[in-house]
């Protein structure tokens, strides 16, 4: 449960970073706009932005290295079997960061390669990836692996 709790306190974080600091054209702030409507969505962006000045390291790229962490954790019990051979999708979630930069700096999509994305994501999925090595696999429990299955597929 402790760890339930981490994941969404993070995915917290980086919802709040993306209503109150990134532009407003991303689908979740038009959702939040529409629903809590444009001029109070507006306002509350005003006061964080007045009275809680944020790193532009920690608008940009936080955000995405939260993601990296909580997926990494929440794919821990997933696995393809490939010839033979269990593969973890424990990698995936750094592997699509560490893309999406790639495909940013080759100008194949939207966006602007930041060294500091690269940075963050490496760093918190490396520390996905110590603290898993440390914990023991609950294999045989259903009811945790259904969870981190729905928050692994949510998540995508």
């Amino acid at each position: 449960m402790k760890k339930y709790a981490a994941m969404l306190a993070a995915l917290s974080i980086s919802a709040f970073i993306y209503l109150f600091y990134r532009t407003n054209q991303t689908v979740i702030n038009q959702l939040f706009a529409i629903v809590f409507g444009l001029d109070n969505y507006l306002a509350l962006k005003s006061f964080f932005h007045t009275n809680l000045k944020l790193p532009s390291q920690l608008i940009y790229s936080l955000p995405g290295a939260l993601w990296v962490w909580v997926i990494s954790i929440a794919s821990r019990d997933v696995f393809i079997v490939f010839k033979g051979k269990k593969i973890s999708f424990v990698v995936l979630p750094l592997v699509v960061a560490l893309g999406f930069e790639l495909f940013q700096y080759l100008h194949w999509i939207n966006g602007h390669f930041d060294w500091w994305d690269v940075v963050y994501s490496t760093a918190f999925w490396l520390l996905s990836f110590i603290s898993l090595n440390k914990q023991k696999r609950s294999s045989n429990d259903t009811y945790t692996k259904l969870h981190y299955n729905l928050v692994f597929a949510g998540s995508y």
